[in-house]
């Protein structure tokens, strides 16, 4: 079973969703995508832990 992670799950009005494998898969991309798209380039601690609580497993994405 894959994991995904929403944009709007944390807040964002972005449409984008992190599709991985592992936790760490999403949280590698959404630095990624967090530091190109939204120019963020640190995670707090507590946007770690809203992200990791709105991480989902779904079937395919």
């Amino acid at each position: 079973m894959k994991k995904s992670l929403s944009c709007k799950d944390v807040g964002s009005d972005c449409d984008f969703v992190i599709c991985g494998k592992t936790e760490d898969e999403i949280f590698k991309k959404a630095k990624e995508h967090a530091r190109k798209e939204h120019d963020l380039s640190e995670f707090t601690q507590e946007f770690k832990d809203k992200a990791r609580s709105a991480i989902r497993e779904v079937e395919r994405c």
